[in-house]
């Protein structure tokens, strides 16, 4: 056998024999140190194959490892090396000029932790080639980059179904720029990503995409993409950012062989305002071509930083080879349209003696440092500082380029270290293009804790007129990011909070006034930014609460677009209070796997009810009832009352605020009768249906006749029969929930006695979901939400995708506003019947007696609890409580109330995180009855 290997620059043939192994003869020490494996189309396809997977197999599970690699492939068809799999610590990479000169098979990023947990599935890359293969969904078939964070994928071309999950587990986001998809591309679970000027062909297919963040930049969509999911969708409860074109953008040098075999790095021109690819299938694109042999210093293992200088200093531009570089000074970037640019995740380290920075960039035109990784294994100022100093200097014509950079501040060296701030921006144009800067969270043993590795800040911004793209920044001690500088814009970020703040006390901010630090803040100078496409965990394992996930000035020149907060950690007494600004309600104190977001910031939140000017008398009650709430300490987030249509007071208390979408509880489960009510007028079910005729799949082995006589009316009614509650020991698992709950003791005859019972609200949830072949959610939209003006809600779902019913809804103050006003006016609004006016009525009336949830009859007559005197006494309707005052109430736990008051003709809102729901509704009751009586 006869194999042709390319030494770079010098293009030397070798020979070899099949038992000779091919890294033996692919490695190009002489330039590229041992490290660098380039393969050439005439070589042994079955022995390239074994060698890179080799390698997977050898950095697999080494999330440590001081080893680096790249793998390129001179232009050629590969496909017959088969699956290539990328590890931890490898670039993988094609050398033509355009991504179609080199094809490969396919490519696998296998998941390292257990589960098909692709979380920690970081520091590779993908570039410049194409995988051809079968469009098909089938798992092992598909082209699998499941990456979290540092795994960039850059000018791919695919026609294999892109698939950025690893089975079913986990993975939490990811980046793809100047690439092109001709099948679908996209997943069900992983968390973020971020596409850039790229071209989604087919869209993501049949992929959900679920989860909490996905923005797409610059992207065409072809002809086959299903054009209506990629729009901004925030304002229904969706997930997707659509911007129509990036405003400056120079794509990343890369490297690749000419005509000649000459070794060259290409510099793709400065684009503005653009969208898709920077190339076509026959031209690289605008841009700049350098030489490697004549215009580069070739840094390998080993060089002084002292040499690199000098190098630089003689005008060279600098390509580091994979490995890992100890800096026993700063690199100095003078020269503008310097490139310094890495291969195989090149690091480098500020050594011991070196305590200001690995490179520090002048405040010059036309810099690029792309394709490096920073790691701190001693202390130093920063491990990136661009422009020594803020300056009135601009390069807005050609501007400064750092593109997939990754940062990281402990982990790997098991010693103390500290970094005062990680990456600086002092200059002014500068482009980001995928950073990943991370205090890490884990490692080896004794590199990573509270007091062990040590920095404040991810990313300060002192400059003006910075843009980044593809932001994740996570665990710092203080603001992850600071924006000091003006017209800033970030687009796309991924943050977690720091792990292991160990008390309050020590994670305060503002000289200890305000609770934690925000994850995003802006300099309260700043009169002009402009950020989008934000997701922010919360993962804290001791009790913090941070006051706002992002803090910006309120000034008119801020704008903020599409901010979601999840949570990740095990509750209570962990999270964000607020989004932003102390606007929506975030992830504090509520449960896991909440997500909040707030879509626009500034934004007119005043409801878009008609408003009318409230009476003396109304006033002084609204005065009396807020003074009483705030002497009994209530925990009322929000405040809306109604009379003759028109909203006479809103109020927001306790950080309550009119944009903030809040959980309901069991409100929810007047929506879910509502929808239960409309599939009955539309005959698609009866009241008197036997409830496993729904379900004759899930039905225990022997049901009893207690079951058979179920019906959806006693469902409707809570009076299934049961004696106890089910949902607490049935919600939390993952079994069926139908099944579980049809399989649940049955004492009492149903229809003979009220037990309240969220889980049968789930089944009426499923029954809806059967019979109409959409979940509550979306068979309510258009008939109950879209004429109600009401957008983005969102109802958490069991495990067998059936929205809860019985609990789980969000929506805004207003949104309950609305609903109650239609309650009140028989299900007509705006001249359209949209409830049927009987359903109304049934629903609100008295269908059976009734308990307070949890008490059973004897319980409440031994209380001496009356109708006259308890508002939990006076009949129950279809998911509706009647009360005192000829009044009915949608209700939920810790105080969200929709209460219809008709004898005033008036609608009272509240929301609350209350222990006593009772004592919200005497102070209604004492103060507003009489005024509301008076306004007739």
């Amino acid at each position: 056998m006869k194999r042709t290997l390319f030494h770079i620059l010098l293009c030397l043939t070798f020979a070899g024999t099949a038992s000779q192994p091919l890294s033996a003869a692919s490695k190009h020490e002489k330039l590229f140190g041992p490290n660098v494996f380039i393969y050439g189309p005439q070589d042994d396809m079955s022995a390239i194959g074994q060698e890179v997977n080799a390698l997977h197999e050898k950095m697999f599970h080494d999330q440590f490892s001081p080893q680096r690699y790249a793998v390129l492939f001179l232009p050629g068809d590969y496909r017959q090396a088969g699956l290539l799999r990328v590890p931890y610590y490898m670039q993988m990479a094609g050398l033509g000029r355009t991504p179609y000169e080199v094809k490969v098979s396919n490519v696998h990023t296998p998941a390292p932790l257990g589960n098909d947990n692709g979380t920690c599935t970081f520091w590779r890359s993908l570039e410049n080639l194409s995988v051809i293969g079968p469009e098909t969904y089938d798992e092992d078939e598909t082209f699998k980059w499941a990456v979290s964070q540092a795994a960039p994928m850059r000018r791919i071309y695919s026609e294999r179904t892109l698939r950025t999950q690893w089975r079913r587990g986990w993975v939490s986001g990811g980046y793809a720029a100047d690439c092109y998809f001709v099948a679908p591309a996209g997943s069900d679970h992983q968390q973020q990503w971020y596409y850039r000027n790229s071209v989604l062909n087919k869209g993501r297919g049949e992929f959900k995409e679920v989860k909490y963040n996905y923005c797409f930049q610059g992207v065409e969509l072809g002809p086959d993409a299903d054009r209506s999911t990629y729009r901004d969708n925030w304002d229904e409860g969706g997930n997707v950012t659509f911007i129509p074109t990036t405003p400056v953008i120079r794509e990343k040098p890369f490297l690749f062989v000419d005509k000649n075999g000459r070794y060259k790095v290409f510099r793709p021109a400065l684009r503005r305002d653009c969208k898709g690819l920077s190339y076509t299938r026959d031209d690289m694109g605008e841009g700049d071509v350098f030489d490697v042999k004549k215009d580069f210093f070739v840094v390998k293992e080993g060089t002084s930083a002292r040499e690199m200088n000098r190098q630089l200093a003689r005008g060279k531009h600098l390509l580091f080879t994979p490995g890992m570089f100890t800096l026993e000074e700063p690199l100095r970037i003078t020269r503008p349209g310097t490139i310094v640019l890495g291969l195989g995740i090149a690091t480098l380290i500020p050594g011991e003696q070196n305590p200001e920075t690995a490179i520090l960039v002048d405040d010059v035109d036309g810099v690029s440092v792309a394709s490096l990784m920073f790691d701190a294994h001693y202390s130093s100022r920063s491990l990136l500082c661009v422009g020594q100093s803020h300056s009135d200097v601009r390069h807005t014509d050609n501007p400064i380029l750092l593109a997939d950079l990754f940062f990281r501040v402990g982990g790997f060296r098991p010693a103390p270290v500290h970094v005062d701030q990680t990456v600086v921006l002092n200059a002014n144009d500068v482009i980001g293009d995928h950073f990943w800067i991370w205090r890490a969270d884990h490692g080896v043993r004794g590199s990573v804790g509270w007091n062990v590795n040590t920095s404040p800040n991810g990313l300060v911004v002192n400059g003006d007129y910075v843009t980044i793209y593809g932001l994740f920044n996570e665990h710092f001690q203080e603001y992850q990011t600071l924006w000091n500088g003006e017209h800033g814009r970030t687009y796309f970020y991924q943050c977690e909070t720091p792990y292991d703040a160990p008390n309050q006390a020590a994670y305060m901010s503002e000289q200890g006034k305000r609770d934690g630090y925000a994850a995003y803040k802006v300099a309260d100078h700043v009169q002009n930014h402009f950020a989008t496409a934000f997701g922010i965990y919360d993962v804290l394992h001791n009790d913090i609460r941070i006051e706002s996930s992002v803090e910006v000035p309120d000034n008119s020149g801020i704008r903020l677009r599409h901010i979601c907060n999840n949570c990740l950690s095990n509750q209570p007494k962990k999270g964000f209070g607020f989004v932003v600004n102390n606007l929506v309600r975030s992830t504090y104190s509520t449960f896991r796997d909440n997500r909040t977001y707030l879509v626009d910031f500034p934004a007119d939140y005043r409801s878009s009810l008609p408003h009318a000017e409230a009476s003396p008398k109304m006033k002084s009650a609204f005065s009396a009832y807020f003074q009483a709430i705030d002497r009994e300490k209530l925990n009322l987030h929000s405040v809306i009352v109604m009379q003759h249509g028109k909203v006479l007071a809103e109020h927001w208390l306790n950080g309550g605020s009119p944009g903030e979408q809040h959980i309901l509880n069991s409100v929810s489960k007047t929506f879910t009768s509502t929808a239960v009510g409309l599939a009955v007028g539309e005959g698609l079910l009866h009241l008197d249906d036997k409830v496993i005729s729904f379900f004759p799949d899930k039905l225990p082995a022997e049901p009893s006749d207690k079951l058979r006589r179920m019906t959806v009316r006693h469902l409707l009614t809570m009076s299934c029969g049961h004696d106890t509650d089910p949902t607490g020991s049935i919600r939390n698992g993952d079994d069926d929930w139908v099944e579980r709950f049809l399989a649940y003791p049955i004492l009492h005859e149903p229809g003979t006695r009220f037990c309240y019972n969220s889980l049968g609200t789930y089944v009426l949830s499923a029954i809806v979901q059967k019979v109409t072949g959409h979940t509550v959610l979306d068979y309510l939209t258009p008939r109950l939400f879209a004429p109600l003006g009401i957008k983005g809600m969102r109802w958490e779902q069991s495990p067998q995708g059936i929205c809860c019913g019985g609990w789980g809804l969000y929506l805004k103050s207003e949104d309950l506003a609305k609903m109650g006003q239609l309650l009140l006016q028989k299900g007509k609004w705006e001249g359209r019947q949209l409830i049927p006016a009987e359903w109304v009525e049934q629903a609100s009336s008295k269908q059976v007696d009734c308990t307070p949830a949890g008490m059973k009859p004897a319980d409440a007559e031994k209380r001496g609890l009356t109708p006259d005197n308890n508002d939990w006494v006076n009949g129950y309707g279809f998911q509706m409580w009647r009360c005192r005052h000829n009044a009915f109430r949608a209700d939920g736990a810790s105080g969200q109330y929709i209460i219809v008051l008709p004898d005033q003709d008036a609608v009272v809102i509240n929301t609350a995180m209350l222990g006593n729901m009772w004592a919200s509704l005497e102070l209604i009751w004492e103060h507003l009855l009489p005024a509301l009586d008076e306004s007739r």
